[in-house]
Protein backbone atom coordinates (compact mmCIF):
# COMPACT_ATOMS: atom_id res chain seq x y z
CA UNK A 1 0.00 0.00 0.00
CA UNK A 2 1.52 3.23 -1.14
CA UNK A 3 1.58 5.99 1.92
CA UNK A 4 -0.25 9.29 0.51
CA UNK A 5 -1.33 12.89 1.81
CA UNK A 6 -4.34 14.27 3.41
CA UNK A 7 -5.26 17.74 3.36
CA UNK A 8 -7.55 19.86 5.09
CA UNK A 9 -8.27 23.38 4.48
CA UNK A 10 -9.68 25.33 7.51
CA UNK A 11 -11.13 28.77 8.14
CA UNK A 12 -13.30 29.70 11.26
CA UNK A 13 -16.27 29.57 9.49
CA UNK A 14 -16.17 26.02 8.15
CA UNK A 15 -13.95 23.24 6.85
CA UNK A 16 -13.10 24.55 3.25
CA UNK A 17 -11.87 21.12 1.87
CA UNK A 18 -10.86 17.65 3.27
CA UNK A 19 -9.20 15.17 0.44
CA UNK A 20 -7.31 12.05 1.40
CA UNK A 21 -4.91 10.14 -1.53
CA UNK A 22 -3.16 12.57 -2.66
CA UNK A 23 0.14 12.40 -4.07
CA UNK A 24 1.98 15.63 -3.60
CA UNK A 25 0.71 19.61 -2.68
CA UNK A 26 2.80 22.41 -3.48
CA UNK A 27 2.15 26.08 -1.44
CA UNK A 28 3.24 28.64 -1.85
CA UNK A 29 5.52 30.44 2.30
CA UNK A 30 6.70 33.38 2.36
CA UNK A 31 10.00 32.98 1.75
CA UNK A 32 9.17 30.12 -1.03
CA UNK A 33 8.00 27.57 -2.74
CA UNK A 34 7.45 24.32 -0.80
CA UNK A 35 6.27 21.28 -2.51
CA UNK A 36 5.46 18.01 0.11
CA UNK A 37 5.45 14.52 -0.61
CA UNK A 38 4.37 11.53 1.96
CA UNK A 39 6.49 11.22 4.95
CA UNK A 40 7.71 15.26 5.13
CA UNK A 41 8.84 16.33 8.18
CA UNK A 42 6.63 18.21 10.69
CA UNK A 43 6.84 21.78 10.16
CA UNK A 44 4.77 25.00 11.01
CA UNK A 45 5.27 27.87 8.42
CA UNK A 46 3.79 30.90 7.25
CA UNK A 47 1.22 30.81 4.15
CA UNK A 48 1.68 33.41 1.42
CA UNK A 49 -1.94 34.18 -0.38
CA UNK A 50 -1.51 32.19 -3.88
CA UNK A 51 -2.71 29.11 -4.86
CA UNK A 52 -2.58 25.71 -3.31
CA UNK A 53 -1.89 22.71 -5.68
CA UNK A 54 -2.29 18.96 -5.20
CA UNK A 55 -2.28 16.01 -7.33
CA UNK A 56 -4.60 12.86 -6.68
CA UNK A 57 -5.06 9.95 -8.87
CA UNK A 58 -7.76 12.13 -11.29
CA UNK A 59 -5.26 14.41 -11.79
CA UNK A 60 -4.33 18.35 -10.53
CA UNK A 61 -6.11 21.02 -8.85
CA UNK A 62 -5.78 24.23 -7.27
CA UNK A 63 -7.35 26.29 -5.18
CA UNK A 64 -6.56 30.05 -4.64
CA UNK A 65 -6.50 30.85 -0.73
CA UNK A 66 -5.30 33.99 1.35
CA UNK A 67 -2.75 33.75 3.60
CA UNK A 68 -2.51 31.88 6.50
CA UNK A 69 -0.90 28.85 8.34
CA UNK A 70 0.42 25.66 7.34
CA UNK A 71 0.67 22.58 9.44
CA UNK A 72 2.11 19.27 8.75
CA UNK A 73 1.96 16.57 11.01
CA UNK A 74 2.63 13.09 9.61
CA UNK A 75 0.65 12.47 6.12
CA UNK A 76 -1.88 15.20 6.86
CA UNK A 77 -1.35 18.90 6.11
CA UNK A 78 -3.89 21.34 7.27
CA UNK A 79 -4.10 24.87 6.07
CA UNK A 80 -5.84 27.56 8.44
CA UNK A 81 -6.87 30.65 6.17
CA UNK A 82 -9.34 33.62 6.06
CA UNK A 83 -10.84 31.82 3.41
CA UNK A 84 -10.63 30.42 -0.46
CA UNK A 85 -10.13 34.47 -2.16
CA UNK A 86 -12.95 34.76 -4.13
CA UNK A 87 -15.39 33.91 -1.57
CA UNK A 88 -17.78 36.68 -0.13
CA UNK A 89 -17.53 37.84 3.17
CA UNK A 90 -20.46 38.35 4.95
CA UNK A 91 -21.72 40.64 7.40
CA UNK A 92 -22.78 37.43 9.88
CA UNK A 93 -21.20 35.81 12.74
CA UNK A 94 -18.73 34.19 10.59
CA UNK A 95 -17.43 37.45 9.37
CA UNK A 96 -16.67 38.04 13.46
CA UNK A 97 -14.70 34.67 13.45
CA UNK A 98 -12.68 35.24 10.16
CA UNK A 99 -11.80 38.83 12.06
CA UNK A 100 -10.62 36.97 15.09
CA UNK A 101 -8.80 34.50 13.59
CA UNK A 102 -7.13 36.86 11.64
CA UNK A 103 -5.50 38.63 14.65
CA UNK A 104 -5.17 35.18 16.53
CA UNK A 105 -2.90 34.24 13.04
CA UNK A 106 -1.07 37.16 13.44
CA UNK A 107 -0.66 36.86 17.29
CA UNK A 108 0.81 33.45 16.88
CA UNK A 109 3.32 34.59 14.09
CA UNK A 110 4.92 37.18 15.89
CA UNK A 111 5.00 35.05 18.98
CA UNK A 112 6.75 32.27 17.21
CA UNK A 113 9.15 35.36 15.07
CA UNK A 114 10.01 36.83 18.77
CA UNK A 115 10.81 33.63 20.26
CA UNK A 116 13.75 33.21 17.56
CA UNK A 117 12.03 29.73 15.61
CA UNK A 118 10.95 32.44 12.80
CA UNK A 119 8.64 31.06 10.16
Amino acid sequence: MTVQLALRILTPAERLLEITDLRWIQVQLVDGSLGILPGHAPLLAEMAGHELRYANDEGEHCISLEAGILQIRGDTVTVFTGSAVGQEASETPEREEAVSFSRLTGTLLKALQDSGQGL
